[in-house]
């Protein structure tokens, strides 16, 4: 079952200690975790990410692995470090 998508009331800011951003990060690494290395569109699903407002996955992906928070292996899925 897909997480339900980030609350739109949580801050909209962009920097690193962004409530709402911290929580879609832990919602991929959770799902990575429990359901093994994922591509992206299948973590997608996962978190219930096609709910969340246009480009918030794409860019909280991003975000994620820029941090090393998550991993982007040679096949193109995602795990955790």
């Amino acid at each position: 079952m897909p997480m339900p998508p980030p609350n739109p009331s949580e801050q909209r800011s962009k920097g690193p200690g962004n409530p709402r951003r911290r929580r879609e990060v832990e919602q991929m690494a959770r799902a990575l975790r429990d359901q093994g290395p994922a591509d992206a569109e299948t973590l997608k699903r996962l978190v219930g990410g096609a709910y969340w407002e246009q480009d918030r996955f794409d860019k909280a992906l991003e975000f994620a692995t820029s941090k090393s928070l998550v991993a982007r292996e040679p096949d193109g899925r995602y795990r955790t470090p």
